[in-house]
């Protein structure tokens, strides 16, 4: 029996409509439909809803261009608010460039519509609209001109090294936080100057609670928009996404948001302009923090072509920080495992050596090493070579490198292979006196494999970013 014979004889057509779109032929489906449609385009205008609904869902999953203008019309004239939402959704199977307008019609006409108390329905419609106009929409760029006067920030950093960034920033009253360094000024542009940060949060507000009716009740949309609008051109929604440990509320703070913002503010996780961070402190208050996305940083802008092993730039960076006490200009640098090359071309950054070198047994490192060095303008030699039978005629005064971690059992060896290599090379590649930095996760097989050299001297262990320590040693007589 065909699809539509059991439709029309069956009584339950709600329970039969739910079994035939979780179970459907396709093929076979748009086959009854060519032949003849009309008793199931009869469905589209059945007293149910539900029925409604289902019957509107099915159709779109044949993807057949004539039903796009049907589901339209029956979308613009369906009075129940409980599926109008979902019918919006039948719509992402179809091409609607040409019915764009009338779409956007409705999504102009709930927003401007908003009073703060919007039903689910509502939002529901709502949000299903602007996700289906995300991909017909060029989103425009607000730019960023300048702080008008000094305001709080946050220099983000892992916590430990926060005396670090503060020694460097001495024309700035600083303080330790949480999150890093907490500074007041309105010099963005002086701020990058440091390579010591990973980024910049903005503290919005501090709330009594953190949930929904405390966000309202905080007026965060319209603080929001009173900061971003004072350092900002561009007359248009600005696109944020909500970073939250708690994904339901987040969702839903971002729901309140856009109606809050009276079309001003727009979810938008995919391409997003403002970053709105929110945390919970020790009191259980709600802390609301914002990354601008519109400020251009250019720090790392070489990293281009990067590896998903490499650290970043501001990790490198922060190695090559507590390096600067033992190295020297006339230096010739090694980078035994250089991957994409950020290590190296940070402690380029930090003082410029006589001679540096990177090697990597994988071809498409070197590739990627290459390109970004030369979009930083260093000068670095890479070879590919494989360390355990790398040979050099002469020694080098540094040997910098981020050693692998263990991630599976079956690796287990080879890593610790690679370790007793680099450790026993150490002696054939660098000069007495020389520095060793050994960034890595494996604490125990640095330490053990350190134990089995003699002319190596540990002169600083650095805690740095979760399991991860600093190791500097330096090579000395045996």
């Amino acid at each position: 029996m065909s699809y539509m014979e059991n439709l029309k004889l069956i009584e339950n057509k709600r329970a039969m409509l739910l079994e035939l779109k979780n179970q459907i032929d396709i093929d076979e489906f748009i086959e009854e439909l060519e032949a003849d449609d009309t008793y199931f385009l009869t469905l589209l205008k059945d007293e149910d809803s539900k029925i409604r609904k289902l019957a509107a869902q099915i159709l779109a999953v044949t993807e057949i261009d004539k039903y796009r203008d049907i589901i339209l019309d029956m979308y613009l004239n369906e009075p129940q608010l409980m599926i109008r939402g979902a019918l919006v959704r039948c719509l992402r199977y179809f091409d609607i460039s040409e019915i764009v307008p009338s779409l956007e019609k409705e999504e102009a006409r709930l927003t401007h519509c908003l009073d703060g108390e919007m039903s689910k329905h509502h939002k529901d419609e709502l949000q299903a609209l602007r996700q289906l106009l995300k991909a017909y929409r060029v989103l425009p760029q607000h730019t960023f001109t300048y702080l008008k006067k000094e305001v709080p920030m946050i220099l983000l950093m892992p916590s430990g090294h926060q005396e670090v960034l503060i020694d460097e920033l001495t024309w700035l009253d600083s303080k330790k936080v949480s999150l890093g360094v907490q500074v007041k000024t309105k010099d963005i542009q002086r701020l990058y100057e440091s390579r010591l940060f990973s980024s910049i949060y903005f503290p919005l507000c501090k709330l009594p609670s953190l949930n929904e009716e405390a966000v309202k009740e905080g007026q965060v949309a319209k603080r929001m928009l009173q900061f971003l609008d004072s350092c900002h051109e561009g007359n248009f929604a600005y696109r944020f996404r909500v970073d939250c440990e708690d994904s339901v509320l987040a969702k839903k703070i971002a729901q309140l948001l856009e109606i809050t913002g009276q079309s001003r503010l727009e979810n938008h996780p995919g391409d997003y302009e403002i970053e709105i961070r929110l945390r919970k402190n020790k009191a259980g208050q709600g802390l609301v923090y914002l990354k601008l996305l519109t400020i251009e940083d250019r720090r790392f802008a070489y990293r281009q072509q990067i590896s998903s092993t490499s650290v970043s730039g501001t990790t490198a960076s922060l190695i090559a920080h507590y390096l600067q006490d033992y190295v020297q200009l006339d230096d010739k640098v090694l980078d035994p495992l250089c991957n994409d090359g950020t290590l190296l071309i940070e402690r380029c950054k930090l003082a410029t050596p006589h001679f540096v070198m990177g090697l990597d047994v994988s071809s498409e490192m070197m590739s990627k090493a290459k390109h970004n060095a030369q979009k930083a303008n260093v000068d670095i030699r890479f070879v590919q070579r494989d360390i355990h039978t790398f040979e050099h005629q002469k020694k080098f005064d540094e040997m910098l490198t981020v050693l692998p971690n263990i991630h599976h059992k079956e690796k287990r060896e080879s890593v610790e292979r690679l370790y007793l290599t680099i450790f026993r090379q150490i002696e054939k590649l660098v000069n007495h006196q020389g520095i060793v930095a050994l960034y890595s996760a494996e604490g125990k097989l640095v330490e053990q494999c350190a134990k089995k050299v003699k002319y190596l001297s540990l002169k600083r262990k650095i805690p740095m970013i979760g399991q991860q320590y600093l190791y500097i040693y330096e090579v000395t007589l045996k």
